[in-house]
């Protein structure tokens, strides 16, 4: 009863609550030495822990694929992997979190591709969902491009809703990764058809299509879409100081900064990267962490007199970090924020090296739009 419970409950964004529910089941499982029981409930509480900011969301998961494995319970390790997987992207673990969900793609096909084991959602849909949003952090868009297909066409035959708003969101995300702005506002626009009954989803994609829409130049309409996602965030996470939530309520923020940045409100900019890169340093969100001080870098840069020392510190910074956990698209966007800064103020050889790498990974990645950018910037230096 308390396992379904906390399905109901995480329809409903109360995370608090699900927390509770799952420790009472726990103790009835031990007390029991009902192994399944025990092993389900400790991959729900990896996924619930990490929500509320607790650092044994790992070693609940841990536990629950231990579990799985001993019991050789396939429905199980797949729910542990999941939810191991989702715990490790918000800590920038890409490499584990990218070989849980695809060992969970791959043992889901033909009749366990209809299966849920449990899960609100069917985890064949929801572990090709999260697969994209990491292979898309890391820069491997072919292989996630051919994923968002199949993930489509599950997603709707299924006609789950969680499973059809993380989809096209993961969609979305993938393609503002990758420049295609049309798409990504499609396929967002779709995640916000299911979206409005699943709070988890909602604040995240409302600003992640505020930010595409300011891309577009369309930043006076943005804006309103950006400080809505991050509203969102405060409701439906409490206070957004725990793990997934922090990282929800983050990129919130990282993202209407980036608006304010483009409508030149450059102090409100600033505000909202502070006010997101502290949770994400308490939290070791290592990969938002990384936006979080890229978008300090590009306010700085962008001031009417740039704060050079200040802009160079922050780029490095976020470089470094992005280098570290693998995010090559942001390490890219570092080296084109370098390159812009390093040309305005006249160090030509520093210009040349980082728009050259820039371009170069853009161009092997297939970033147009970015591509575009770095190009034009090469042009004006010559």
């Amino acid at each position: 009863m308390r396992i379904d419970l906390r399905h109901a409950l995480n329809s409903l964004g109360n995370f608090a609550r699900i927390n509770d529910i799952l420790r009472e089941a726990e103790i009835h499982a031990e007390a029991l030495g009902d192994q399944p029981r025990l092993g389900k409930v400790s991959a729900f509480l990896s996924g619930s822990l990490f929500t509320a900011g607790d650092d044994r969301a790992v070693e609940s998961g841990r536990r629950a694929l231990a579990i799985g494995t001993a019991l050789g319970d396939v429905g199980l390790q797949v729910a542990a992997r999941y939810y191991l997987a989702v715990a490790y992207q918000q800590l920038g673990d890409y490499e584990l979190a990218i070989q849980g969900l695809s060992t969970n793609v791959n043992v889901l096909e033909g009749e366990l591709s209809g299966e849920r084991f449990g899960m609100p959602s069917r985890p064949s849909v929801l572990s090709r969902a999260r697969l994209i949003l990491n292979l898309a952090d890391v820069g491997e868009f072919a292989e996630a491009n051919r994923l968002a297909d199949e993930a489509t066409r599950m997603a709707d035959a299924f006609d789950e809703v969680f499973g059809q708003a993380l989809v096209y969101a993961a969609i979305g995300e993938l393609c503002l990764a990758q420049g295609q702005l049309p798409r990504a506002i499609a396929a967002l626009e779709r995640s916000l058809v299911h979206c409005e009954s699943v709070p988890l989803c909602f604040g995240s994609t409302v600003a992640c299509l505020g930010y595409v829409r300011a891309l577009t130049g369309n930043v006076s309409d943005s804006l309103p879409l950006l400080e809505r996602g991050v509203a969102s965030g405060r409701i439906h996470q409490g206070d957004s100081t725990g793990g997934a939530g922090a990282r929800v309520f983050a990129l919130a923020r990282v993202r209407l900064g980036e608006g304010y940045l483009l409508a030149n409100r450059m102090d409100e900019a600033t505000r909202a990267a502070h006010e997101a890169l502290a949770p994400c340093r308490e939290r070791k969100l290592r990969g938002t962490e990384a936006w979080c001080l890229r978008l300090l870098g590009e306010i700085a840069s962008h001031r009417g007199s740039p704060e050079i020392e200040s802009a160079e510190q922050h780029y490095h910074q976020s470089l470094a970090l992005a280098a570290e956990v693998g995010m090559r698209p942001l390490v890219a966007h570092c080296h084109l924020g370098l390159g812009k800064l390093s040309r305005r103020t006249g160090t030509r050889v520093q210009a040349q090296e980082n728009l050259a790498t820039a371009r170069t990974m853009y161009r092997e990645m297939d970033m147009r739009f970015w591509l575009e950018q770095a190009e034009a910037e090469i042009s004006e230096l010559a």
